[in-house]
């Protein structure tokens, strides 16, 4: 396969140094570049100690072929050594990526979705873009210690996702920032993010989990829905986007 170019518009955070990225070629294909074993590790993100893969950036890559476990349909493997800078997206050309991507409904986005989630097995895609009705309202999920961040979110059809999981990289760890200076009280913290989101334009990247229960059921397994990019204009970080995404 040809080397392509990508506009980076997920950075996920996953288990342990693993990270999941994806993005859009120059004719708006998306693809999640993984590799043949193993996964992708947060050092892929950066090169000579610099920060190169994060959203809006653009990113070649030798990719090899594509792999498809629906409803991850986007997956192509690439050869871990050969990811190149190529710049960044001017905010226009950011902008006109997300809104050119994006869709109105849940439906829309994935058409097989029930609840919060997709069977394994079911037609993609498996990623994609969508512009919420209204503001999304973040909350705390106290479930687990410590409390998780979780979203809600209405879409055109007035069909609202509750308590959605967060997996934007960048955006979680905006999240224990500000909770380390409201000594770990996630309520203030939701608060204060809550009201930095009003009076922006919002973008939100959705994914679909890979297959499992959630519980302790096994036959249970599923695919969750999650969000991988919170995208807002203003942008929230002033594309500075290595205050938020380190290696560790």
């Amino acid at each position: 396969m040809p080397r392509k170019t990508l506009i980076i518009t997920d950075v996920t955070a996953m288990s342990g140094d693993n990270v999941c990225i994806a993005g859009y070629d120059s004719s708006l294909t998306c693809i999640r570049p993984v590799v043949s074993l193993g996964q992708v590790k947060k050092s892929y993100l950066f090169q000579n100690g610099q920060l190169i893969v994060c959203p809006s950036t653009k990113i070649s890559f030798d990719f090899i072929r594509p792999i498809s476990m629906p409803p991850h349909t986007e997956d192509f493997i690439f050869e871990g050594d050969t990811i190149r800078f190529e710049g960044r997206t001017t905010e226009i050309e950011w902008k006109d990526l997300l809104h050119k991507t994006s869709h109105q409904t849940f439906r829309e986005l994935f058409p097989l979705l029930q609840d919060r989630s997709v069977q394994p097995g079911s037609a993609g895609p498996s990623l994609g873009t969508l512009i919420p009705t209204d503001v999304p309202v973040l909350s705390c999920d106290y479930y687990k210690d410590p409390p998780r961040l979780r979203m809600r979110i209405l879409d055109r059809e007035g069909i609202t996702k509750e308590r959605v999981p967060i997996t934007d990289l960048a955006f979680r760890k905006l999240f224990e920032v500000i909770q380390q200076d409201y000594g770990n009280n996630c309520e203030k913290t939701v608060q204060k993010l809550n009201n930095t989101l009003k009076d922006r334009e919002i973008y939100l990247r959705f994914g679909l989990s890979r297959p499992f229960a959630g519980s302790s059921d096994p036959t249970r397994e599923v695919c969750w829905l999650q969000i991988n990019g919170i995208h807002t204009f203003p942008n929230l970080y002033d594309y500075d986007y290595e205050k938020w995404i380190a290696l560790e």
